[in-house]
Parts: structure tokens; sequence; C-alpha cells
């Protein structure tokens, strides 16, 4: 199958583009077509790699290239997912005081004496009851272990 491809460019700054990088590349390329055809498998390469993450790797430099390039994205990712789950830390932190709160203000009020809002803000009832901090350590320690 020996097919032919005709291509229209009509964005002026991409024509502009393509007269300068083959101008640099004249020592390369007799022509443009061959010039054209590289750039478009390039190009496929490129697409390929980022939407199917396929890529034809053909020396051990390129091996290495890939493996660098794939070592920063995961470091990326490391660093990335710390700052996620320290955020989440914070925030569980946070909710799990005011839900405290809540709990031992709801104790206060089911045995008709109320928690005052200074000691509720002063922070008294933040702790975790017992029986809850028991069963957090439990599946803290089943999940870590």
């Amino acid at each position: 199958m020996n097919e032919q491809y005709t291509v229209r460019v009509y964005n002026s700054r991409d024509v502009e583009k393509i007269e300068r990088v083959y101008k640099r590349c004249r020592d390369i390329y007799n022509t443009k077509n061959p010039f054209f055809v590289d750039c478009i498998k390039r190009g496929m390469e490129d697409i390929e790699k980022e939407y199917f993450g396929e890529k034809k790797v053909e020396t051990l430099t390129e091996i290495y290239d890939e493996i660098e390039k794939t070592i920063k994205r995961l470091d990326e990712l490391v660093k990335l997912s710390e700052k996620n789950a320290k955020e989440n830390y914070a925030n569980l932190l946070i909710i799990q005081k005011l839900l405290s709160a809540n709990y031992n203000m709801l104790l206060g009020i089911s045995s008709e004496t109320p928690k005052q809002e200074k000691y509720v803000e002063a922070g008294m009832y933040d702790k975790l009851p017992e029986r809850l901090s028991e069963i957090l350590e439990e599946m803290l320690r089943v999940i870590l272990e």
C-alpha cells in the first residue's frame, strides 16, 4: 500500500517556524519532504507516548533517557503525594477534634450539664474519648502492619 498525503499549514506562525527549523536543518535534509516526514514521525512518537504510553526505544542512551524521565516524574508524584498526605492528615486531626468536642458536648447536654463555650473553645473537650481512642489504635495497628 503506497499512500500519499498532502498537508496544508494555514497558521502563519507555524509556517514561519517550519521555515526557520528547516533552514537550520538543511545540511541534514536535502529537501523539505524528508524533513516533513521526519517531523511527522517524531510527532507521532510523541503522541503515542503521551496518549498511549508507547515509544520505540532503540538505543541504550534512549533507554537511560526514558529511565531518567520516569524517575523525575515519579519523584514529582512522590512529592505531590507527600504534600497531599500531610494536608489530609492535618484536616483529619481538625475533624477528629471537632467531632470529639461535639461528642463531649452532646454527652453534656444529655446529662443536663451543658459544656460552657469558653471551655469548648479552650479545647477542653477535644480529646478523643477513651473507647474511640482504643478503636483508633487497633485500626491503625491493623492497617500499618
